[in-house]
């Protein structure tokens, strides 16, 4: 078992780890050579484990360049302690953590171009010289990246042609309800096996529920279909996902490939687009209820950052009182007219009535210079000028708003964080070029081993934001989110701006911790984080 801090071969210095599990364990690290950030597959020294084998696998991976699969950069074992595979980090989420955030189930249009590129990832995998297969397809091990794009993760397992028995010690075992019969048992696996579980991953997906495992299944256990539990899945898909998940591997799909050309003739119907994600409630911003129904939220508000004219309209009341109050004034007004016209005819001299009939011009001109008389001038109030704050628009970027696959730039995958991890309260400084016209997204955020200790720490912080020398209001123009991803349990402030001019500028957030923290990783000192951006539109 790594410990944080640690550095192996003198070049990846260990962050914390991310799984872990009786076949090994997956850590975050850094490559201080190359400076950026890498993940760390870890096999324990174990006599059943053949290293040759191992190294095998390390060989065929890092031969590998798929765009849908996670390379090995890099591999080496240490005597009495184990044997590493080492790998890029991606930045993204997961379809679990994707499928909670929308509520249960991920719509077909968005989840079909992710799925096609898992079945051509596992083609891959399965059409080696000596084939790998993968043993451990699940939603978590999808991961879909800031570019839209699906990346196979989580390949550890190197297993013999079907000819061959699956060593069981260096399998590595999916979650039972996505692992086939044959592989919970080490009976002979093959690429039918990775069909299987991808199918089980559709079910989840698609239905909102774990399908029964396959040795409940063995024992009588009956799969319910994906339309029983979704009507809104088509036939033909759920019967696609039904044949997939065959308890008999000679009743599967063959192939990732045959199951990719069922699957998109499936999925190929007319659904509406996927709304907007609604974002969760703050902790100590708002009252959390126990239990929410995700709804479709409002268009998100566009503060524009100018100064805003004086003498804006008055909001509209109700209805009901303009319609009486309008009737009210009509008749106040008859009755004005009534009035005056009895007392001019009683009594015309009063009103002058037959000079003005008579278009006197002495009356109509005192009339005119007491309508044009200019009232007693007041000098105005100093209101700032347009020139004096950049003109930029701020959004709450919900999920579904501009994303880096609909045009947008994410800050944080822009900017190098050369000294990660931030944990002293200071002041960390970046640069970069941001493309221009796109707009940028920023994510202020806190993950955590655990949802109780991101409760108790998101108690205690506080954000700011700042875009040149404008401050953003954190209540109203950032969505709240609440997600899970590899390091764990996250909340985020979210916020995109659009609009800023060519050249440099300074994009600077902070958050405040009240007292030491530790989000179950590392320890924290009470203070102000500061990271500053300091970027170029050319």
């Amino acid at each position: 078992m790594l410990t944080p801090g640690q550095v192996l071969q003198d070049r990846y210095r260990v962050a914390r780890a991310l799984t872990s599990d009786t076949t090994g364990a997956v850590y975050r690290a850094w490559d201080i050579t190359l400076n950026q950030p890498v993940v760390i597959r870890e096999y324990p020294d174990d006599p059943g484990i053949d290293q040759q084998d191992l190294e095998e696998l390390a060989v065929r991976l890092a031969s590998l360049d798929h765009p849908n699969l996670v390379k090995v950069s890099s591999h080496f074992s240490l005597p009495g302690q184990g044997y590493y595979l080492v790998m890029p980090f991606i930045e993204g989420q997961n379809l679990q953590q994707k499928q909670k955030e929308s509520g249960g189930t991920i719509p077909i249009p968005a989840l079909k171009p992710w799925i096609a590129q898992v079945c051509d990832a596992l083609q891959a995998l399965h059409t080696q010289p000596v084939p790998v297969f993968h043993g451990d397809v699940q939603p978590a091990n999808i991961l879909i990246t800031t570019g839209n794009n699906a990346v196979l993760t989580g390949i550890g397992t190197l297993i013999k042609p079907a000819t061959q028995p699956a060593p069981v010690s260096i399998q590595q075992v999916a979650a039972s309800v996505y692992a086939p019969y044959e592989q919970l048992t080490a009976g002979t696996v093959d690429a039918r096996s990775d069909v299987y579980s991808l199918g089980a991953t559709l079910f989840t997906l698609l239905s909102g529920e774990v399908p029964p495992d396959s040795i409940i299944r063995y024992n009588g256990a009956v799969l319910p279909t994906v339309r029983s539990l979704n009507s809104s899945i088509p036939p033909d898909l759920s019967d696609c996902i039904a044949r997939a998940m065959a308890m008999e591997p000679e009743e599967r799909y063959q192939s990732a490939a045959e199951m990719k050309q069922r699957l998109m003739a499936a999925m190929e119907f007319p659904q509406a687009a996927a709304a907007p994600l609604p974002t969760i409630p703050s902790p100590g911003r708002y009252n959390t209820p126990t239990e929410q129904v995700p709804v479709e939220p409002a268009a998100p508000v566009i503060r524009v950052y100018d100064p805003v004219p004086p003498g804006q309209a008055k909001p509209q009341k109700n209805k009901s009182y303009l319609l009486w109050g309008g009737i009210a004034v009509g008749v106040l007004f008859l009755l004005g007219v009534v009035t005056v016209v009895i007392l001019a005819l009683a009594a015309p001299s009063l009103f002058n009535l037959p000079d003005i009939l008579n278009g006197n011009k002495e009356v109509v001109k005192v009339e005119e210079e007491t309508e044009t008389e200019e009232p007693e001038k007041v000098p105005p109030t100093a209101v700032p000028t347009a020139t004096e704050l950049p003109n930029f628009y701020v959004f709450p970027a919900y999920d579904g708003t501009p994303s880096p696959a609909a045009g947008a730039a994410d800050l944080n995958s822009l900017c190098s964080r050369s000294n990660d991890p931030v944990l002293s309260p200071i002041k960390y400084s970046y640069s970069c070029t941001v493309p221009a016209g796109k707009p940028l997204v920023i994510n202020m955020g806190w993950c955590t081993s655990t949802q109780e200790i991101l409760d108790q720490n998101w108690a205690l912080m506080s954000y700011t934001l700042q875009v040149d020398d404008v401050k953003v209001n954190i209540d109203r123009d950032t969505a709240f989110m609440g997600y899970t991803n590899s390091v764990g349990f996250c909340y985020a402030y979210r916020t995109y701006i659009d609009g800023l001019k060519t050249g440099l500028h300074n994009i600077t957030y902070s958050f405040s911790m009240s007292q030491p923290l530790n989000d179950g990783y590392d320890d924290y000192q009470a203070g102000t984080y500061t990271v500053e951006n300091i970027i170029t539109i050319p």
